[in-house]
């Protein structure tokens, strides 16, 4: 990577419609002079989830270009990846696809329409993820060492914190 190039990270989930679509509006909103972010799924929705988009517009994230869609668009048309990041609790027993060049991690995150009380779910969600996304920009480090920082950090802040 050149000094001063954005790096360029995917975040995955199942159905890219809460998680992962959310990951990608964060990370290109509050880091995009850092970052460029897509976001995919192996089973993508029909479209995002109107509480992942309610709760990115109450944080003024602009939300219009968002979309679910399958990690298949970005494999093999000669895209490439510094970084790809699971977020699906259940992603380490899921056969995710390769993307040649870019560092892998897991930063687990629940589901928060799965959750008891999903609006606050995704609030808590959302803070996750900002402060997850920020401490990975903000860590110096090889971008390895940096996304598994963050994926310890997620354990032990998030793990046992969130309401499942």
């Amino acid at each position: 990577m050149v000094l001063g190039e954005k790096l360029s990270i995917l975040f995955l989930c199942t159905g890219n419609s809460a998680r992962s679509i959310m990951a990608e509006a964060i990370a290109n909103h509050l880091f995009g002079e850092r970052l460029e972010a897509c976001s995919g799924g192996s089973h993508p929705k029909d479209a995002p989830n109107p509480l992942a988009i309610q709760t990115l517009k109450g944080h003024n994230i602009e939300t219009d270009d968002l979309r679910s869609k399958s990690w298949n668009e970005f494999r093999g048309r000669g895209r490439r990846f510094d970084l790809v990041v699971t977020l699906c609790d259940s992603a380490p027993d899921e056969s995710c696809p390769t993307f040649p060049g870019a560092d892998t991690t897991h930063w687990g995150f629940p589901d928060p329409p799965a959750a008891d009380d999903p609006p606050a779910m995704f609030e808590t969600v959302y803070q996750g993820l900002v402060e997850a996304i920020g401490r990975f920009v903000q860590t110096p480090g090889e971008i390895d060492q940096r996304a598994a920082e963050v994926a310890e950090f997620i354990r032990h802040r998030f793990g046992k914190d969130l309401p499942v």
